[in-house]
């Protein structure tokens, strides 16, 4: 069954993207050309109250990887995210892009089961993808801009080994790899627009050792984690 969406957050895990604001206006930061990673972690405690902040770079990328995890005593789950913004002297066709990352969960630090995907944030809209440990489809998600899936059992993964990982949008299509194997893949006639924001999403902890983005299956950008604390984002365009 697709469901059609008029909103643009990611429902759990809505606390990683932010397109526009209540008016519609697009979001912007300073100096945009100078992008850096940053960490998300947003906490949900018993009686459901929300509580998100981000992390510096400095925070977790070290030992040559992004590792974003913690024990929060007294919570239930905790998500976290990287994210990272695309400088505003590349222009990037949000529809026709490829983003490959090298990661892996932290099973057993979330008290519930894990969750791991990615989302492509364009001016225009979003497309998300996000696999679960167990069969529970309401948290499923795998989205290009307002049409979604809300059961799809081909993103019933364990990611607690590290494995590569990618998502796809081409004109309409989305698609989703595990070791170059396609999951699962959906056609519409959707649209992101230009690619602004990049994100890499976990429940209860993860980390990622290197990310490549392409634009029409050309590399664009490479990340290697190298440097502790420091943002490394080599750039071909």
């Amino acid at each position: 069954m697709v469901k059609y969406f008029s909103y643009l957050g990611i429902t759990a895990l809505a606390f990683l993207l932010v397109l526009t604001n209540q008016s519609g206006e697009k979001t912007t930061t300073p100096n945009c050309c100078q992008s850096h990673w940053k960490g998300w972690v947003r906490i949900e405690d018993i009686p459901g109250t929300d509580n998100g902040y981000m992390l510096p770079e400095s925070n977790f990328i070290r030992g040559g990887t992004a590792h974003l995890t913690q024990r929060f005593g007294g919570y239930y789950r905790y998500w976290v995210g990287l994210e990272y913004e695309i400088p505003c002297d590349k222009n990037i066709n949000g529809d026709q892009c490829k983003m490959e990352w090298y990661g892996k969960s932290d099973l057993g630090i979330s008290l519930y089961e894990s969750d791991h995907g990615a989302t492509f944030g364009g001016y225009k809209d979003s497309a998300t993808v996000n696999c679960i440990t167990v069969n529970r489809p309401p948290y499923f998600i795998f989205r290009y801009g307002k049409v979604a899936l809300d059961d799809v059992p081909e993103l019933v993964n364990n990611p607690s080994g590290w494995a590569k990982y990618t998502i796809e949008t081409d004109n309409g299509t989305l698609r989703f790899y595990k070791n170059d194997k396609l999951l699962k893949e959906m056609k519409t006639s959707s649209s992101i627009g230009q690619l602004k924001t990049i994100y890499i999403h976990f429940k209860g902890g993860g980390r990622v050792d290197w990310v490549k983005l392409y634009e029409k299956n050309k590399l664009v950008m490479e990340e290697k984690f190298s440097v502790n604390g420091v943002t490394g984002a080599k750039w071909y365009k």
